[in-house]
């Protein structure tokens, strides 16, 4: 992998900490639009049958196209996360409320036990938005 793609790879990672506008999400492809970008969670290929998360790149132009988004749905912070929960470890990203710390997207890695880890790709409304 040469320092371009490797620097698209770990752009989204690298922006931990910023604030922005959430617009939505595409639960079935794995799309999202934060901050006027929309971004594209890829599950690892070389995983064989269990799907964890690789990276988080920017949507192809068709994904642009297709997209609904919900203009200023929120404002927004992204941070890391690695969390264990009754018996389960989640490991990645959340976009949580500024006003309020509402989660409305959990994007990662959640573990059972080290056999079957599975992609996380979460959209949460809020339930007066709903």
């Amino acid at each position: 992998m040469n320092d371009i793609q490797n620097s698209i790879i770990h752009h989204f990672h690298n922006l931990v900490g910023s604030k922005g506008i959430y617009e939505g999400a595409n639960e079935q492809e794995l799309i999202f639009k934060f901050d006027d970008i929309l971004w594209k969670a890829i599950e690892d290929e070389l995983d064989g049958y269990r799907s964890m998360l690789d990276y988080v790149v920017y949507a192809d132009n068709d994904a642009n196209r297709s997209f609904i988004c919900h203009k200023n749905l929120a404002n927004v912070v992204l941070e890391s996360v690695d969390e264990s929960e009754q018996n389960i470890c989640f490991a990645g990203y959340v976009l949580k409320d500024i006003e309020d710390n509402h989660i409305w997207l959990r994007i990662g890695t959640a573990y059972v036990d080290e056999y079957y880890p599975y992609t996380i790709f979460q959209h949460i409304p809020k339930l007066d938005n709903v």
